[in-house]
């Protein structure tokens, strides 16, 4: 056997190899999209996430900042948000991404894998994690904490009467309804841009590291099957 012969045997399998690696990490899919059906998706698993109980326990007082913080919703409002989080982190899931982009592996894991399930529950915890990384009552209690600090006795009395008045009533309700509705509609907006900006960073990103990949790869190898074959 050559010694040219060798060398371009050694080259060819070093080839192979880097492909192998670049298939493996890139993460994409090597079967067409019409064979990554439903029955195939059914193994990717589920997606459960869920946020940890609100354990913090708020004072009780019947001062008026804190009936006023109650009947404002305070407390629901910052869970809604809460939930808001959720549903984001659900967006970019490893069951989401994988779907989105048709992949049969995430980050060099195959799906369906024991690893792949790992994953999962890293990120179901991870969700978890973040999104309840406050507590709604805690922001409640602070919110009728500054008003009770800052507000004398007669203030506080003149509160008492404006909650319990008509137009308080009012004016408290179309309050609790606006900020339900602020969160809800920035929400989608905010969903849809991560999802777009994501892929494209993500596509970014794949460029380059094809263009390094191709650099330090597959470049050292052409450069010497020319000058072997020259």
């Amino acid at each position: 056997m050559s010694k040219k012969f060798k060398i371009i045997s050694f080259l060819l399998v070093m080839v192979l190899f880097v492909t192998l690696l670049k298939n493996m990490f890139s993460g994409k899919s090597e079967q067409s999209s019409e064979n990554l059906d439903e029955n195939y998706y059914q193994r990717l698993g589920s997606i459960e996430l869920r946020l940890k109980p609100d354990l913090y326990s708020p004072k009780y007082s019947n001062e008026p900042p804190y009936q006023y913080a109650s009947l404002l919703k305070i407390s629901e409002v910052y869970l809604k948000g809460k939930q808001l989080c959720l549903e984001s982190m659900e967006a970019f899931h490893p069951i989401n991404e994988v779907k989105r982009q048709k992949l049969t592996s995430y980050w060099g894991v195959r799906v369906g894998t024991n690893e792949w399930y790992e994953i999962l529950d890293a990120y179901n915890i991870f969700s978890t994690d973040v999104c309840s990384a406050y507590s709604e009552n805690e922001m409640k209690e602070i919110f009728a904490d500054e008003l009770n600090s800052k507000l004398t006795f007669d203030e506080k009395e003149k509160l008492r009467e404006f909650y319990e008045s008509e137009f308080g009533k009012k004016l408290i309700s179309a309050t609790v309804s606006a900020n339900y509705k602020m969160l809800e509609a920035s929400y989608p907006s905010q969903k849809a841009a991560s999802v777009k900006y994501s892929e494209i960073y993500n596509a970014r990103v794949q460029e380059i590291y094809q263009k390094s990949l191709d650099k330090s790869s597959f470049g050292w190898v052409i450069k010497i099957l020319n000058k072997i074959f020259k």
